[in-house]
């Protein structure tokens, strides 16, 4: 499922909710400054959204704690407020700006220990997986709390380097029992109810892992809700790429009642057939289903994407042709169409008409990454060796925008 937090909400999100309370809390200082006000009013502000106010905010209330030379209260506050800054800027992806406060926060554990965590945050989010994985877990050796913005960061590295059972570990730590965590943790999980999230990458890694029995309570947890088709798709590819594909081919059957409106299971059961060398009814099969409901974006959009995984861009672009103009199309498979599209464009040489397509996927957050590559592939096309190494470098930044740890 798509998990989108409107821009308050990513700023909330886990540990960040209030890093620098949660710190000064354990540090047992903060209450008894007068400087509580500026850190006070810098959350109001970031309540309502208003991001470079409330960094104004705490930015006054570190230079009138520099007037209060002696007062240990005051001194806690002041690295507590360059803790917030940083963690607000880095949720918002201005990381030079958020150095600068990141330095102030040596000499103290606990405050290095978040440190440590928006460390790991901006490593996770240019896809420097290892840097990542040592920063979370400075972190963790240093706070006397288990925090699942811990778990979930190291999780989150681990599944990009393909580690797959250490990513197990901290997965689990992140669905551990609400009396196991602290309370502000319980009620952040419970607030944004991520759990499904955590289940389909747990049952990506199980998988992995060949550990099918395993992975069955994952499946299980996972049925009625909007990450179960998903689920199920993988499931089915480790049946086929295990060679059990008679019990793949059993499962698509049943699955393809269940879900008639998922493009995904007959385009694997298309997939099945062609590996089988029943190309006919492969294609058949997927003409069949696009024309018994004419008006359905998404079977038509599976036509498309089966001449394309065919290498027939033609019939692909022909296909998606019909769907340009539509308007009342969701945001889902309008994203589809687009990036169908430019990869059909790519495919038959229309690299000019590619690029403009391109141009408006790497604007749509949801579709950054996928722009990020083919703007690559266009590169590198013409023999534009630097332009493809910047998107690259944009397409690491666009991941780790995307990333659940980051969010």
């Amino acid at each position: 499922a798509e998990h989108q937090h409107t821009h308050t909400q990513l700023l909330a999100r886990t540990g960040s909710l209030a890093a620098s309370e949660l710190a000064l809390e354990d540090t047992g200082a903060g209450s008894e400054s007068p400087l509580v006000v500026y850190r006070t009013n810098a959350a109001a502000l970031i309540g309502r959204g208003d991001v470079d106010a409330a960094l104004r905010a705490l930015s006054e209330g570190t230079a009138a704690g520099g007037k209060l030379e002696g007062d240990p209260a005051a001194a806690t506050e002041i690295v507590g407020m360059h803790l917030r800054a940083a963690q607000i800027l880095v949720n918002t992806q201005r990381y030079d700006e958020a150095r600068e406060h990141l330095a102030h926060l040596q000499g103290n554990d606990t405050f290095n220990a978040w440190g440590h965590v928006l460390q790991g945050k901006m490593a996770l989010s240019k896809g420097r997986f290892a840097e990542a994985e040592r920063e979370y877990r400075l972190a963790a050796e240093k706070f006397d709390t288990e925090w699942i913005e811990v778990d979930q960061g190291l999780a989150a590295a681990y599944l990009r380097q393909r580690k797959w059972a250490d990513a197990i570990v901290h997965l689990e730590a992140v669905l551990r029992p609400d009396e196991e965590l602290h309370p502000h943790d319980a009620a952040m999980r419970q607030e944004l109810k991520f759990e499904s999230e955590v289940h389909l990458q747990l049952l990506r890694a199980r998988l992995a892992l060949g550990q099918w029995g395993d992975a069955q309570k994952n499946l299980a947890a996972l049925q009625g809700t909007d990450d179960a088709p998903k689920a199920w798709q993988l499931a089915v590819n480790y049946l086929r790429e295990s060679g059990q594909t008679s019990k793949a081919s059993n499962y698509l059957e049943r699955l393809r009642q269940r879900y008639p409106d998922d493009p995904g299971f007959v385009l694997q059961q298309a997939s099945l057939l062609l590996a089988q060398g029943r190309v006919t009814q492969a294609e058949l099969q997927l003409k069949d289903y696009a024309k018994a409901k004419p008006a359905s974006y998404r079977r038509r959009l599976a036509l498309a994407q089966w001449y394309l995984d065919q290498q027939r861009p033609a019939k692909a672009l022909e296909t998606l042709e019909g769907l340009r103009q539509a308007s009342t199309m969701d945001r889902k498979s309008t994203n589809t169409r687009e990036i169908l599209t430019a990869r059909s464009m790519l495919a038959m040489g229309q690299l000019e008409q590619a690029k403009t397509v391109i141009a408006g996927l790497v604007k749509n957050p949801d579709t950054a990454a996928v722009g990020h590559v083919l703007n690559a592939v266009v590169a590198d096309t013409n023999g534009q060796s630097a332009e493809a190494q910047r998107a690259l470098a944009a397409l690491a930044l666009a991941n780790g925008r995307q990333d659940p740890a980051n969010r």
